[in-house]
């Protein structure tokens, strides 16, 4: 007869634990695994997130280029039909002089005349007459620094930031403390969001006539563009008590300067926000 051994309640209990502990290796397995899974899962859901909001932001800039594309168009749509008589006129002048801008041979006197006559347009608001003038010009002495200056200031008058840069830098290089070359450089670097190049420049410019001139005189001189133009920056770049220390700096030398006036009262204004 067949001797049948069965298991004592200590193997059971061994037998049972080892059961146990693979069971759960397995399940601490297979949980692994699909935490693993779901991690991945959420990095890719990352990654396809971060590239649909890098198209959303690209279209967004489309968006405003194009946004300032038409209010450049619209601007100079309005000043030139403001202008008309005077556009109008000018160009009956050209033809009846039997010399117009483009006809204009090189010669000093003649760069003289493309210069005066490009900012003759400027101050008329005739921007695209001016950049006519001004690139003759800047072909003929592309050196010429009050020719480069008055095309990067025609550039900056119908919202073309970079052009407008592209001149002026050309003509810092070759005057490098012309106040007006150095203004214009700050307001298009401020109108591209380049605020630490914008107020590099005209902190130092502003600084610079102040020691120069004196800030009294500074002030209440007529060529200083530069400081309503760092204000601006202050204002544009959200820094409202820089803005206010330069605004009251100025108006204590000239209290009654009615633009600087109503810079105070906007400044005031977006401080009370």
């Amino acid at each position: 007869m067949k001797r049948v051994f069965y298991p004592s309640s200590a193997l059971k209990a061994m037998t049972l634990l080892f059961l146990m502990t693979a069971s759960t290796s397995i399940l601490s397995t297979v949980a692994s695994a699909e935490d693993e899974k779901a991690a991945d899962n959420q990095e890719l859901e990352k990654q396809v997130q971060a590239a649909f909001d890098l198209e959303l932001a690209s279209l967004k800039n489309r968006i405003e280029k194009a946004e300032i594309d038409l209010k450049r168009v619209r601007s100079e749509f309005e000043l030139r039909s403001k202008n008309r008589e005077k556009i109008v006129a000018s160009r009956i002048k050209d033809l009846l002089s039997g010399n117009p801008t483009q006809e204009i041979k090189h010669d000093t006197a003649s760069v003289a005349k493309l210069n005066a006559k490009g900012w003759q347009a400027w101050r008329e608001q005739r921007f695209s007459d001016a950049i006519d003038a001004f690139e003759i010009a800047v072909k003929y002495e592309p050196k010429n620094a009050a020719v480069l200056n008055g095309l990067g200031w025609s550039y900056i008058s119908i919202g073309e930031y970079e052009d407008a840069l592209k001149y002026l830098k050309i003509a810092r290089e070759i005057e490098p403390n012309h106040g007006g070359i150095l203004n214009g450089i700050g307001q298009a670097a401020t109108a591209l969001k380049r605020y630490d190049e914008a107020e590099e420049v005209l902190l130092a410019t502003v600084n610079g006539e102040i020691k120069l001139q004196g800030e009294d005189v500074f002030a209440k001189g007529e060529a200083n563009a530069a400081w309503f133009s760092l204000i601006q920056l202050y204002m544009t770049s959200g820094k409202p008590e820089k803005a206010m220390e330069w605004t009251e700096r100025f108006l204590k030398h000239n209290p009654k300067n009615p633009i600087m006036l109503q810079m105070k009262e906007r400044i005031e204004a977006t401080k009370g926000k």
